[in-house]
């Protein structure tokens, strides 16, 4: 896969998390607030951009992993970034972070 490809379907992923959340609020008749703030939109740009690079460095060779690539990459990076400017945070356990998520058994029942 070329790498113009793999950033374009990497900024595909990268736009996926805000448009399944939007998707998600679908039930509610007004436009939620944080749409009319310009901060948001350029974050969604932010995002969308780092979705593709993200795709574009690790050289994907489906569609689908350059999607999946772009879908994670800006989660990952801000994770990175956040525990490079915060080493304190990156010590905490798996089991402090997702404290409150149900487990497998619960999801299911």
């Amino acid at each position: 896969m070329s790498t113009s490809t793999a950033f374009l379907w990497g900024m595909l992923g990268g736009v996926l998390p805000d448009v399944l959340q939007l998707i998600q609020s679908n039930n509610k008749t007004k436009i939620p607030d944080y749409l009319k703030k310009p901060w948001w939109w350029v974050i969604l740009g932010i995002t969308i951009l780092l979705g593709g690079v993200a795709s574009m460095l690790l050289d994907p060779t489906s569609a689908g992993q350059a999607v999946a690539l772009g879908f994670g990459g800006p989660e990952v990076l801000r994770r990175l970034a956040g525990s490079a400017l915060n080493p304190a945070s990156s010590t905490a356990t798996p089991t402090t972070v997702a404290s409150n998520t149900p487990t497998l058994t619960e999801y299911l029942a």
